[in-house]
């Protein structure tokens, strides 16, 4: 705060603290339709656990296939249930 007082022309700073309670993740490999992929396993709060997609993983079979990244990941999605 004292950079941005004697910097700029400023009168007051707001500012609040915060926490981040993240769940339990781990990354594994799963196979899909389009071979291994890359998913983040997640423990809930309730000890069941789901996979969500990494991003780049979509990106790259998305790519590759050239189909919609959101086919990938709705895919990945639908497997939880499986």
């Amino acid at each position: 705060m004292d950079i941005l007082f004697a910097e700029s022309t400023t009168l007051g700073v707001r500012f609040q603290l915060t926490q981040r309670m993240p769940l339990e993740r781990s990354t594994v490999v799963i196979d899909s339709p389009w071979g291994k992929m890359l998913v983040k396993k997640v423990v809930g709060p309730d000890g069941t656990s789901f996979s969500l997609p990494e991003y780049e993983a979509c990106r790259k079979i998305a790519k590759e296939e050239k189909i919609p990244i959101k086919d990938v990941y709705y895919w990945v999605i639908s497997s939880n249930r499986a």
